[in-house]
């Protein structure tokens, strides 16, 4: 009988759940009465019953937890079994004291770009800055890692991507454009060892757990970013990310929200600590076709005001009170009006409830929902505003390509709501769909933002009302919004600024080094 159960819970791991090692661990390793709940808990997910609360979930972050707990451990017996002979034999600066002083000086010149200096810091110590992530598939958090290992290697700066667990379609593309990518499958010794041979001067992580313990033990800085608002994480991951702060050095915000939630909900960092440093776009994409084409192509009316909302339709992006504010606005115009909702669903139950709205409200002629398109920035070209109206965001690419278009935006208060609409210059910054946002618990939550709770819903209409009636005005600041983004968003002051926070971390550590000898 067990082994049948073992068997079929295989399968449905695979199919449904995308668990089965960590599940099939945990079930063999659980008393009799726990492997009862587990069956209770797999019947009555078939049966659609959801049992978290009742029975206890099953997550990755348990593993996680326990896989660091181990490592810990691990280091605590290494470093006093090995105490009198360091893991590696660490780069120092070969020269006298004088010399040394020198250095750290020239490094500390104002007239002299940042990425020069880590040019002479990486020459001097044959060494490299690594990119870490947990997989390099695709998001948003790996296009960000993706611009930046692309800009740092057309800048001919020596760079590596360390991927703990798992590659992905964004790995193998760096590996084609020749940036080194290696893949450690979660193997602390393997990492360990690879860094005792090939020490990076620093290392940037992007939401990551694995091995800090070894980057600490071997005297490597950490430059952490963060990448969201992360009031989704649970009560375990909050406590990892409190443990993890240990070990880094500096953080990178990618906006003042996501800084801020970090300082309220995860841990109070000194504002020395934290630097923000908001997400460029690559600027060179062109648009391919003309707005009369794309609108004819979709078959929307030539002459009609488009509001676009790009983005997966899930419950964090709101649609459900994007398109319930559509309502009351499509009611107060008179001419034709349209609403986009571009991307693809990653949450079917979502889509359904949507939908369903849609059809109820009988708004089938004035929304549309398009799917995953891949002609996204032609589809921008052709609205006429965007709107994000998320509960939560760490920086919107979409955004930002629409302000790059010169498009107005309306923009909830999250993420890079207040960057981007920079005080009324690009768009309209309405409050945040849910009060308070920051005190809800993970679980709390997703209830909410799937039932489609909206306390702006008043701000929305009001938003939607100024970007019509105002139009023509909003069309003529069209090369302004643009002209804007290119000034203040763009990738070379991102790169720039990326790269002065490696260097004044790189060179405390060197200060202390060279004067403490």
């Amino acid at each position: 009988m067990w082994k049948n159960f073992k068997i079929y819970c295989c399968i449905y791991e695979v199919r449904k759940m995308k668990k089965i090692k960590a599940f099939y661990c945990k079930f063999q390793n659980v008393s009799f009465k726990d492997k009862v709940f587990l069956i209770i808990k797999i019947m009555c997910r078939l049966l659609g019953i959801k049992t978290y609360l009742l029975l206890g979930g099953y997550y990755q972050e348990d593993d996680d937890l326990q896989s660091r707990q181990d490592q810990k451990l691990y280091m605590e017996f290494l470093m006093k079994r090995e105490k009198n002979y360091p893991v590696y034999s660490r780069r120092t600066i070969d020269i006298e004291e004088k010399e040394g002083i020198a250095y750290i000086d020239y490094l500390k010149k104002e007239n002299i770009n940042s990425i020069e200096k880590i040019k002479v810091i990486l020459d001097r110590k044959n060494s490299y800055v690594a990119l870490m992530a947990e997989r390099l598939d695709r998001g948003g958090l790996e296009e960000v890692i993706k611009t930046l290992a692309i800009e740092y290697h057309k800048r001919n700066l020596p760079i590596e991507i360390f991927c703990t667990r798992e590659g992905g379609k964004i790995a193998e593309e760096l590996k084609k454009i020749g940036i080194k990518v290696i893949i450690f499958h979660g193997n602390s010794k393997k990492f360990r060892k690879y860094i005792k041979n090939n020490a990076p001067v620093l290392v940037n992580t992007h939401y990551v757990i694995d091995f800090m313990e070894i980057l600490k033990y071997n005297g490597i800085p950490v430059v952490e970013v963060i990448h969201n608002m992360y009031v989704f994480l649970d009560k375990k991951r909050i406590r990892m990310e409190r443990e993890k702060s240990s070990f880094i050095n500096q953080y990178i915000a990618v906006s003042e929200m996501a800084k801020q939630l970090f300082i309220d909900k995860i841990i109070e960092v000194p504002n020395d600590k934290i630097t923000v440093i908001g997400n460029a776009v690559n600027s060179n994409r062109m648009v391919k076709k003309k707005k009369e084409e794309i609108r004819h192509q979709y078959k929307f009316d030539q002459d009609c005001f488009i509001f676009l909302v790009a983005g997966s339709i899930d419950a964090r992006k709101n649609q459900i009170g994007i398109v319930r504010a559509w309502d009351i606005f499509r009611q107060l115009v008179e001419e034709p009006v349209m609403l986009i909702l571009a991307g693809a669903t990653s949450d079917y139950e979502y889509e359904k409830k949507v939908r369903n709205i849609i059809e109820s409200r009988k708004l089938e002629q004035s929304v549309r929902l398009l799917g995953y398109c891949n002609e996204i920035f032609d589809l921008m070209n052709a609205a006429d505003a965007l709107i994000v109206d998320s509960y939560y965001e760490g920086w919107s690419v979409a955004a930002t390509e629409a302000i790059y278009l010169g498009l107005p935006i309306i923009h909830s208060r999250c993420g890079s709501g207040v960057e981007l609409t920079a005080d009324g210059q690009n768009g309209i910054l309405i409050n945040n769909p849910l009060k308070n946002i920051a005190q809800y618990n993970n679980i709390k939550l997703l209830n909410i933002m799937r039932t489609g709770i909206n306390d702006n819903m008043k701000e929305m209409v009001s938003a939607m009302l100024d970007l019509y009636d105002n139009r023509s005005a909003w069309k003529q600041k069209r090369m302004s919004i643009s002209n804007y983004a290119r000034d203040h968003i763009n990738i070379d002051n991102m790169i720039e600024k990326y790269v002065h926070i490696y260097l004044d971390t790189i060179v405390s550590k060197e200060n202390y080094e060279v004067t403490s000898k």
